[in-house]
């Protein structure tokens, strides 16, 4: 639990621990039982450290949840294996400044220090009316030039500018990414009213949300995967709205069709939500755009120096020769990769004029969506649409992961198989798929891409999301930027090929079964 306490004036209540001089903060506790409101506790904390009443103020829940590392020597409080603790941030509005009665065992020192000026466009609602859901700092450590100590919170410093960045963008919520002052989400897992929806893979575009708001292109994609009665607004690349005074629009991602990364203003600030995307070129999306912002979020599959990808040529080149020496040796040539985006790459690289490509319906179902905007893709069949066997034992064979192991796959008879995907570059990812080849080709950035990416936006603080998050944070921490990370429930390139192997139940895919 922190509470923060302050005055319309933006006069923010700072105690000095007793037992770390030094090191300031608002007022913190935990409930005295699993069954006391958040509310109580945080009243009656404020009551045991401060001597302030809650009477005497207005108090706020922020939806504000900070998660942080429990200090190895103060584990012994907790539950074996707790390990981190989940702090909730609650704002007391107070109408001056009042006289504080410290408890002298806990806190021997308080100031009132000066914080940012009112937002009065950033209202908390009619249950808090006259407070300010912003009411701290415009520079993160502004309170500090006060002539006050270096302040640090029992957590440290880096901890401490955490717990006091009451004007984030974007913050985590049990149902994803969450912007407060737009009172939205962005790519959320579990159903919400307003959903921002960065690109239509299964791990970020789900069903269940009352509103969706996604890029142009991806429509027809998202219609497709998540139904055509979705209620669905779009919006062009670069195109502004405003909601709830946060100005919001997309840009591109370079990921897949339709891809796009989320830029808000608000505040002064600007975030960019990435959702995923690459920086190699692509023919069958929009390349990536770097966005300048203050805050970056940005994914981290590849996040690993090892990860370095080849000129799109030379795999294409691969691909061709695979396929020309299995169709003159009379035998399909069957390559899996995820429908979404990966099989409409390969048909945009290698050549048609090989022989016949057959492709399964999950991905024939995307194909036509892509064509329906604007795409080239050389001619592609399904199994239903070959008249001579013969062509079974020439073609190129695009299909998802989870048809390799049924009875669609056994009409091409003796074939080579092949397995596209960034995870290829490792040698025991083919060898224990059994694949005869790998192919390293992936949709999302690179060790390179990833690093050239956040380095364009110019950001000073970078959120690291789903991939090699703790690699990433270390390093981009040693580069100099602020780094941490965010705990989401989007999945990897491995996980592209789970949701692709079941689509959802609300977008019928036409011959998934034949």
């Amino acid at each position: 639990m922190l509470v923060v306490i302050y005055t319309p004036e933006r006069n923010v209540l700072l105690i000095e621990r007793a037992d770390h001089p030094g090191f300031w903060q608002g007022v913190t506790g935990s409930r005295d039982s699993l069954s006391e409101p958040l509310g109580t506790t945080a009243l009656r904390e404020v009551f045991e450290e401060t001597g302030i009443r809650g009477a005497s103020g207005q108090l706020a829940d922020w939806e504000i949840s900070n998660i942080y590392e429990i200090y190895p020597a103060w584990r012994a409080r907790y539950a074996p294996g707790v390990t981190h603790n989940t702090e909730h941030v609650f704002g007391l509005c107070v109408p001056e400044r009042l006289p504080v009665q410290l408890n002298p065992r806990e806190h021997t020192a308080f100031e009132w220090s000066l914080g940012a000026a009112p937002e009065p466009s950033v209202g908390m609602g009619a249950s808090a009316k006259g407070c300010l859901r912003t009411p701290l700092l415009s520079r993160r450590l502004q309170p500090f030039a006060r002539g006050l100590p270096k302040l640090e919170s029992v957590y440290g410093l880096d901890n401490f500018t955490h717990i006091f960045r009451m004007q984030d963008l974007i913050v985590q919520r049990p149902e994803g990414l969450y912007c407060p002052p737009g009172d939205f989400y962005i790519d959320p897992w579990r159903p919400v009213d307003r959903a921002v929806i960065t690109h239509a893979h299964a791990d970020h575009a789900r069903v269940g949300h009352g509103h969706y708001l996604a890029s142009a292109p991806s429509e027809g994609v998202l219609r497709s995967r998540l139904g055509e009665g979705i209620n669905l607004q779009t919006l062009d690349y670069g195109d502004q709205i405003t909601h709830n005074s946060v100005k919001v629009s997309l840009h591109p991602a370079g990921h897949v069709l339709g891809s796009a990364q989320v830029r808000l203003e608000h505040g002064g600030q600007v975030w960019v939500a990435s959702g995923d995307y690459k920086v190699a070129p692509d023919a069958t999306c929009v390349p990536f755009e770097a966005v300048p912002c203050n805050v970056f979020i940005t994914e981290s599959t590849f996040g690993l120096p090892i990860y370095r990808w080849r000129p799109d040529a030379e795999l294409f080149a691969e691909i061709n020769t695979w396929w020309s020496g299995n169709a003159a040796a009379g035998r399909a040539s069957v390559l899996l990769c995820y429908s979404f985006g990966k099989a409409q790459r390969i048909l945009s690289g290698v050549d048609a004029g090989i022989a016949p490509i057959i492709v399964h319906g999950a991905v024939q179902a995307l194909n036509t969506a892509y064509r329906a905007a604007g795409v080239h893709l050389p001619d592609t069949q399904m199994v239903s649409d070959v008249t001579e066997p013969a062509e079974f034992r020439r073609a190129l064979v695009l299909c998802p992961p989870g048809a390799a192991g049924g009875p669609w796959i056994k009409r091409f008879g003796d074939f080579s198989d092949a397995f596209a995907s960034g995870w290829m570059q490792l040698r025991g990812a083919r060898r224990r798929g059994g694949y005869d080849r790998g192919f390293v080709l992936s949709d999302h950035a690179d060790w390179p891409g990833l690093m050239g990416a956040i380095g364009a936006t110019g950001a000073s603080r970078v959120i690291v999301t789903h991939g090699s998050v703790p690699v990433l944070v270390r390093y981009l921490n040693e580069q100099g930027l602020q780094a941490e990370a965010f705990e989401t429930e989007y999945g990897d390139e491995s996980a592209d090929t789970q949701f692709d192997a079941a689509p959802p139940a609300a977008t019928p895919l036409p011959d998934t079964a034949s």
